[in-house]
């Protein structure tokens, strides 16, 4: 359980420290050929085989803009890593955004006959999402005398959630083309989110005097409890896989399409993915924030920070200023829908090569990436790739992966940015995956 007496700190910057520190392309994924996961990009791509278990497999991403983390630790006198504010602020950007996504696959199975392939799967699966301003932590860390005479921005955005998924996948293939559909039912475990994320503040040059304007309302089921500046509480649990809810009454429904087409050694693919939503119902409480506030002669870093001498009387000053209403009413959210169309072409028997264009749209913003990749079976139990990726601000992202089978057992290990993972202080972007099959 994490507690502060910040509201702002919980519900938008601790998310980051918690998690240390959701777009989230896969494309070293998608050049994976005959792979069960290659299907979770693309319902059509269930490799022909009779039978496919999937054991646990391990996805995770990770992004930030600005900062890397390289620039918001530095180790103290103790040898212990801790945040540097003297480092943080110069490096953001006027918005910055932090996103994270895992998904821990925990069983699938894949059958079929002639040209009828099933796949069924359940994996369960977190995101995090928080957009904030540059003025926010300047404004938390440093206070309001720097912003006499300026009206700023405070609106964060952010989504912080998890929920099980339970997945049925139906292919069917007509000559050289492969149709296929996902129906996935959702059970949410914990979310807080905001819907109405407008916050500025005027500071006048007249005793410090206070403007607030909101249009602020965080929801929250399970994840967030506010009850005054002085007893805030977030337990995300990010990552903490239980079953207690694996069938809650946070109930939801996704959608995933694929085609494939094969002509001679040309392999072309289209997907849409993820198309759907949550109803939270359980344990829910909505903090809304709506009007115009003022108040006079408070300067904030002392109320944040704790420096002020009357810092219980600073934290009741900030209560009355946000004036948060509380109600318990329920609320959906939407899952990120994603984009894939794929291409390959088998040069050799040993090698082929692909190139794949992702997007997707999330909480009113579209992202974009591309990849070029290459793969390689240089023997029957030994599978290699590389692929080199633009996705958003990052540019220098080398990918490979590894597949090993020995007998029915499959193991596969990749990344689309290897350089994230041999030196992750000074990375932005990366992610990785690793699992094991066993195929008949």
């Amino acid at each position: 359980m994490f507690t502060t007496s910040r509201f702002f700190l919980a519900i938008a910057l601790a998310v980051f420290f918690s998690l240390v520190v959701h777009a989230q392309p896969q494309f070293q994924l998608s050049f994976a050929q005959n792979t069960l996961q290659a299907a979770y990009l693309n319902p059509a791509a269930i490799p022909e085989k009779k039978i496919i278990i999937s054991l646990p497999n391990v996805y995770n991403h990770l992004q930030i803009s600005g900062p890397s983390f390289g620039d918001l630790v530095t180790t103290n006198a103790n040898g212990d890593k801790v945040l540097d504010v003297n480092a943080v602020l110069p490096n953001l950007e006027e918005t910055n955004q932090l996103r994270n996504n895992l998904s821990i696959e925990t069983l699938g199975l894949s059958f079929g006959a002639g040209p009828l392939r099933v796949h069924l799967h359940h994996a369960v699966k977190f995101g995090a999402f928080v957009k904030y301003p540059k003025t926010l932590p300047q404004l938390l860390w440093e206070g309001n005398a720097q912003f006499v005479g300026q009206t700023i921005d405070l609106g964060n955005d952010f989504e912080i959630n998890g929920y099980h998924e339970f997945g049925l996948g139906v292919g069917f293939n007509i000559k050289n083309v492969t149709l296929a559909g996902r129906v996935k039912l959702l059970s949410g475990i914990g979310d807080a989110s905001t819907d109405r994320n407008d916050i500025s503040l005027f500071t006048s040059d007249d005793v410090y005097q206070l403007t607030l304007n909101s249009d602020y309302r965080v929801n929250s089921s399970a994840y967030l409890n506010y009850d005054g500046f002085g007893n805030t509480s977030a337990d995300f649990n990010f990552g903490n896989v239980t079953f207690d809810k694996a069938f809650s009454k946070n109930t939801g429904t996704a959608f995933d399409f694929g085609a494939q087409v094969e002509i001679g050694k040309l392999k072309v693919g289209a997907s849409i993915l993820d198309i759907g939503q949550i109803t939270w119902s359980e344990e829910v409480k909505n903090y809304t924030s709506n009007g115009t506030f003022s108040y006079d002669g408070l300067d904030l870093s002392g109320a944040v920070t704790g420096d002020s001498v009357d810092f219980s009387g600073a934290l009741d000053t900030l209560e009355q200023i946000f004036e948060f209403e509380e109600t318990q009413l329920d609320y959906t959210t939407k899952l990120p829908t994603k984009y894939y169309l794929t291409g390959s072409y088998e040069l050799t028997e040993t090698w082929r090569v692909g190139a794949t264009f992702y997007a997707e749209n999330y909480r009113g913003e579209t992202t974009s990436g591309f990849s070029l990749g290459a793969q390689a079976s240089f023997l029957k139990w030994l599978t290699v790739g590389a692929n080199y990726s633009l996705y958003g601000d990052a540019y220098a992202n080398i990918g490979i992966m590894t597949g090993l089978k020995f007998g029915p057992v499959q193991f596969l290990a990749m990344t689309d940015n290897v350089i994230a993972l041999l030196s992750p202080n000074n990375a932005n972007f990366g992610n990785a995956r690793a699992g094991l099959n066993l195929v008949f």
